[in-house]
């Protein structure tokens, strides 16, 4: 099953996507911290070096190998403290630390729901993104938290477990030109009972893992004081 979402292919993170609402003597704001802890498959030359023999052309030198870690840190943000406000946050700056990468996070939630003595929760959503460098990906994600009963009575925290896949794993730098991508990263299949036949065609790859959201409550402030101002919030690198 594929999701893929096309985004632009450069992305940067702008300011602009918070200027969808204007404070008020009443204005409320809720800022969420997101993490997701994942893995993937990630091209690298036949040596299993970033970098050896990866050049364009070179069939067999960009091949997948496992377990890529891919982080990505960020904060979800909504101009109001609705109960169910986390659903609606979908301003968002993100990011992958470890790629100096631009992240663009698009959630459908497909319920959140109070459970237990009225201070648990659960909740279940899709995701399509977008990775600067690696490209497009989705994740379907559930997981369990807490509900705040106090004033405002808003979704605290979830955690849970996530899958999906990413778009075809590239190397990310050739021996050559630090300026000119591989190509796509091959893999094999298995031809006949004895033998693999190697292919680079489109073919996505498995992304699981982890994700987490806390209510962040200095931030919410921050952003809400600030006039939903991402410049308020922690800088993304």
């Amino acid at each position: 099953m594929k999701k893929l979402m096309m985004f632009a292919a450069a992305m940067t993170i702008v300011g602009g996507a918070y200027a969808t609402c204007s404070p008020t003597p009443t204005s409320c704001a809720l800022v969420y911290n997101v993490k997701l802890n994942l893995k993937t498959s990630m091209g690298k030359g036949t040596t299993g070096t970033s970098n050896s023999l990866c050049a364009p052309g070179n069939p067999g030198a960009c091949v997948r190998f496992p377990n890529f870690s891919y982080v990505v840190d960020g904060y979800l943000a909504y101009c109001d403290c609705d109960c169910d406000g986390i659903m609606g946050a979908d301003d968002n700056v993100a990011w992958c630390a470890k790629l100096k990468s631009a992240v663009e996070l698009d959630f459908t939630w497909d319920y959140v729901h109070v459970i237990g003595n009225q201070a648990q929760a659960e909740a279940l959503w899709a995701l399509d993104g977008a990775d600067s460098i690696l490209g497009d990906f989705w994740l379907i994600g559930g997981g369990f938290g807490t509900y705040r009963k106090v004033t405002p009575r808003v979704f605290g925290s979830f955690s849970g477990y996530a899958v999906g896949e990413m778009i075809d794993p590239i190397c990310l730098v050739v021996a050559t030109s630090a300026s000119t991508t591989c190509a796509l990263a091959g893999y094999w299949d298995c031809n006949d009972l004895t033998t693999l036949l190697f292919s680079d065609t489109d073919d996505s790859a498995p992304l699981f893992g982890s994700w987490a959201m806390k209510l962040n409550a200095a931030a919410s402030k921050s952003y809400e004081k600030s006039g939903y101002s991402a410049a308020k919030l922690p800088p993304w690198l």
